[in-house]
Order: structure tokens, then sequence, then C-alpha cells
């Protein structure tokens, strides 16, 4: 076992790497340095030691916390496991609830997009109330059964079709 992760006490299968902790600590004490020299006035002509006394305590610190970090992720993205099965009941269990998004996108140039969003928030409450698909609600619906026909709901519903760019910012 890895010396550096530890199981969930709650769920031991889990595994919890100090790397992940060491790397958003990381990033938070960035963030606080960072915002040191944000805020630091422009300089003016023949700079201010106020200034540069800032950025020499400063920068380093960033500069080291940072590659730290950086090493600690990267480490760990090779010991990561994604368990797409997993992901994808994970999906599924949220059903059509988990892109509606996706489903206003298609709904607003037909209904406007405030009114698209009011008929989803219902939808919400009734699929969690009876469960009722997204396609018998909508044509249940006087404002919203004509709009569906020229929609797939299938595909607008499916997590796969509502990827966008993602594949290739993770792959960047």
């Amino acid at each position: 076992m890895d010396a550096h992760a530890s199981g969930s006490s709650a769920m031991p299968q889990k595994r919890n790497p100090f790397a992940t902790m060491k790397t958003a600590v990381g990033a938070r004490v960035v963030t606080g340095a960072t915002a040191s020299l944000l805020m630091s006035p422009p300089a003016a002509h023949e700079r201010d030691h106020r200034q540069l006394e800032i950025e020499r305590d400063t920068l380093p610190r960033v500069l080291v916390t940072l590659g730290g970090a950086q090493a600690k992720l990267l480490g760990l993205l090779g010991r990561l496991h994604v368990n797409e099965e997993a992901l994808r009941k994970g999906a599924e269990l949220e059903g059509p609830l988990l892109l509606t998004e996706h489903v206003l996108m298609q709904l607003a140039p037909a209904i406007g997009h405030e009114k698209a969003h009011d008929v989803l928030q219902e939808y919400v409450t009734q699929y969690q109330r009876t469960g009722v698909s997204l396609r018998e609600y909508l044509e249940s619906r006087p404002d919203t059964r004509e709009t569906v026909a020229g929609i797939d709901l299938e595909a607008a519903t499916d997590p796969r079709s509502y990827l966008g760019l993602a594949r290739e910012v993770a792959e960047f």
C-alpha cells in the first residue's frame, strides 16, 4: 500500500492521497501570496524599495510552493484510477436532471430562455416526486408540446452528447 494514501475512516475502500491535500493547500498559499503581489501599487519612476521587498519575499515563495504543488499533482495523476462504469452509473442515477442545461438550450430558441428555465424548474420538482420522463412531461404541457417534436430529447439527455471540448481540454 502507498504510504501517502490513507483509507477513509467511513469508507475504507476509498483512498485519500496526501498529495491532494498538499496540492490544495499549495494552491491556497499561492493564491494568498499572489494577492500580495497584485495589491502592490504600480512602480513609480526609480522603483520604490517597499515594492521590491514584497516581490523579493513573495515571488520565491509563490514559485517554490507552486512547483511543489505541481510535483504532487503530477505524481498523483500517474496513480489516478477512473472507474468509468461507476461514473456512468452515477450519471444515469440523476437521469435527465444531469443535463437540464442542455435541454434548456434546446428549448430556449423556441419558447424563450426564461420560460424554458421555468418549465425545467417545474419538471425537476415533478421528476423528483413521480419519476415522469422529460418527454412525457413536455408533451403533457400545451406550451411545450409542439416544441418537443423538433428536439431530440434522447440526445439532449445523453451525457455523451454534452461533453463539449472536455476531451480536448483534458488531453491538452
